[in-house]
């Protein structure tokens, strides 16, 4: 049975921290890509025989480098969308620029591309043929645009919902060959559930000081929390809540600051610790599991000092200052509490 793993790019170092429409524009691998790509080794490392191609783009040829630890040959067909005028530039300048054009593409990526791009279905064309290849086993380092234009191809999907197919960086898709043709036996999977430490130190390295001191203090306390659940027979995944703890308020500047940092999570292809961060905010679950640790351990640590529920929500009660907020307040506190209590229960305390 032939194989083909389908492996994007780690996260690239962008010009400013906004959303960019990007194509052909070479920006290399951030520091956090190169961690990614790093972690694709486990895919590759055991494969004899397999045959790589890469996108000429310095993202894809970095990536494939790290993760092959060797070069693989360029291959044009895999390079992604070349969007034109729009290719590079923010969203916010193309929206100022280009007002109507920019609206018509969000009814439709087919039917309004922007003005000297490449049509989905050019590119779509170019890199279907790579699939027939020769070879058992190939790995293919594209980019987001020509992996989702595959898999809309192989499910029978309209090209005009190719942006609702995940494509997290350095995330790998594997196809198979059957009687039928091909198809997607596994689509977007990370190497890792969470992000490896130097991936995680990078994170946090965007933040100021006290806020990643409160990070560390809600992890090591999150953690003392698992050992403690474990002992008394509810296990837990330790890594999940240790990553969770560790990275829960990587957005803490950023309004509905739990969302925002699980989104970008997600972004990363983390979904599970994205939903653990969603929910450290106002859980709401009845049994305590990784998401319930993290909630209770956070409101355990006021700054970086660990305290009792009673002393962080009066502290934090000074700041409610209308009606809304303080009833939204008594609520999370009695959450809090009933939080507490199922983790006593459990330890035997």
């Amino acid at each position: 049975m032939r194989r083909i793993y389908l492996a994007r790019h780690g996260a690239i170092e962008k010009p400013g921290t906004g959303s960019y429409c990007l194509g052909r524009t070479d920006w290399p691998l951030s520091d956090e890509g190169r961690g990614q790509a790093a972690l694709l080794r486990v895919w590759f490392e055991d494969m004899p025989g397999l045959s790589a191609r890469t996108s000429p783009l310095a993202r894809c040829r970095e990536t494939a480098r790290i993760a092959l630890e060797k070069d693989a040959p360029a291959e044009p067909r895999l390079a992604e969308l070349d969007m034109g005028e729009w290719d590079g530039l923010s969203f916010a300048e193309i929206r100022e620029r280009w007002p109507e054009e920019y609206r018509l593409r969000g009814e439709s990526l087919c039917a309004h591309v922007p003005p000297g791009a490449e049509a989905p279905e050019a590119a779509l064309e170019r890199a279907l043929p790579l699939l027939d290849a020769p070879g058992e086993t190939r790995a293919f380092f594209t980019h987001a645009g020509v992996l989702r234009l595959l898999r809309c191809r192989l499910e029978a999907r309209p090209l005009d919902e190719m942006l609702n197919v995940p494509a997290d960086y350095a995330g790998v898709s594997l196809l198979v060959e059957d009687a039928s043709g091909w198809r997607a036996a596994g689509w977007n999977v990370r190497p890792a559930k969470t992000p490896s430490a130097d991936e995680s130190e990078a994170l946090l390295a965007q933040l100021p000081e006290h806020i990643a001191a409160h990070c560390r203090a809600v992890q090591a306390l999150a953690l003392e929390m698992t050992d403690a659940l474990a002992a008394g027979g509810t296990l837990l995944d330790r890594g999940l809540v240790s990553s969770a703890a560790l990275l829960h308020d990587i957005c803490r500047l950023q309004p509905r600051h739990a969302e925002a940092g699980a989104q970008r999570l997600a972004s990363l292809g983390y979904r599970a610790l994205a939903d653990a961060v969603r929910t450290h905010h106002d859980w709401r679950g009845e049994t305590l599991d990784e998401a319930g640790v993290l909630f209770l351990a956070d409101k355990y640590i006021q700054d970086a000092q660990r305290v009792t529920l009673a002393e962080r929500f009066f502290k934090s009660a000074q700041r409610c200052e209308t009606d809304e907020a303080r009833r939204a307040h008594e609520a999370r506190f009695q959450q809090a509490i009933c939080a507490e209590a199922l983790y006593l229960a459990k330890i035997g305390g």
